[in-house]
């Protein structure tokens, strides 16, 4: 998930994260979902504010 979250603060989006990362779109998805409840976080933005 670590590398998601770096993906993330760079600015990407899911297509671009799953397709560098070799994983699907929807893990993507469940990964950043988890990361921003384990951050406390309402959107991408501030998560990638407190990466």
């Amino acid at each position: 998930m670590g590398e998601v979250l770096a993906c993330l603060a760079n600015g990407n989006n899911n297509r671009a994260i799953a397709q560098r990362l070799g994983i699907g779109e929807g893990t993507v998805r469940s990964h950043g979902h988890v990361l921003l409840q384990k951050l406390q976080v309402h959107n991408r933005t501030q998560a990638a504010l407190d990466a």
